[in-house]
Order: C-alpha cells, then structure tokens, then sequence
C-alpha cells in the first residue's frame, strides 16, 4: 500500500498487473480520515491508480466521516491510541462496508 522498500513490499504492481491480465471490476473503499495511521501518499488513492492503470473497472468508495480502524468489527484499545474515530458512528461504517460490495457485484457481474 505503500511505497516499496526494504522490509516493506507493496502490493501495488500486483493489483496493477492482475487488473491489466484479468480486467475484473476492482471496489475500492476508503476513509477519508485515516491520515492518522495512514499518510496520504500510502492511502486508498494509491490502489484506485493501480487498478485505472491496468484499465480495469473501478468503483472508489470514500467514507468522509470515516478512520481507517473503523473498518474493524471489534476495536482494539490498544490500535485506538494511534486512531481516532470519526463522526460517522462504527455500526454505519459496517453497514455501508457490507452493502457496497453487494452493490458492486450486482452492477457489475449481472
């Protein structure tokens, strides 16, 4: 996810290459506010570029009320001392997280 380097590979070219080979549409969901744990040049961006640039179909999901540890179904006390959490509230961010991929798959494979 983010820049590559000794001890830290990317998964990048991957998603790159395996969307310029198989051409499957790719979901992507960000937080909008996970530069706590994130830095902006390592976030969800980076993956909407990988997989535009191996011109696969591409759906971006950005949650603007969201943090990057709201993903999780149980919250870890000690992850939250790096992250805080956002506005929208954690139930809302599971329930819009299980209904896209829904959405996408239906959109996209009927």
């Amino acid at each position: 996810f983010g820049p590559s380097g000794v001890g830290y590979p990317s998964s990048l070219p991957a998603l790159q290459a395996a969307a310029s080979k198989r051409q499957l549409p790719v979901l992507i969901v960000g937080a909008a506010l996970n530069t706590d744990v994130v830095p902006p040049e390592a976030n969800w961006r980076r993956f909407v570029a990988a997989a535009a640039a191996g011109r696969a179909p591409t759906w971006e999901v950005v949650l603007n009320g969201c943090s990057h540890l709201q993903f999780l179904d149980k919250q870890q006390p000690l992850f939250a001392l790096f992250s805080n959490n956002g506005p929208t509230p954690d139930d809302v961010v599971r329930q819009i997280t299980q209904v896209r991929p829904l959405l996408f798959f239906l959109s996209s494979f009927s």
